[in-house]
């Protein structure tokens, strides 16, 4: 139900399938991976997780970043 639900919000905002794809490996993460503790706890851990992706992210694209088609050598 949720990819089903996933696949409309793709559709109403006009994403392309690569963000499909990408939201719904985020979906599996989020619900296949079990929790217990207090909400307030796993709501943190969460937080923690995804601002350590999205800072490795932004490192790794200041470090290694995409070419255009133009500047691939040998193209």
């Amino acid at each position: 139900m949720s990819v089903f639900i996933l696949g409309l919000l793709r559709r109403v905002t006009r994403s392309d399938l690569t963000a499909y794809r990408f939201g719904g490996v985020a979906l599996a993460i989020v619900l296949l991976v079990p929790r217990t503790g207090p909400p307030w706890q796993i709501a943190f851990h969460r937080f923690v997780e995804v601002s350590i992706g999205i800072g490795v992210a932004l490192m790794l694209s200041v470090v290694w970043p995409e070419r255009e088609a133009g500047d691939v050598p040998g193209a």
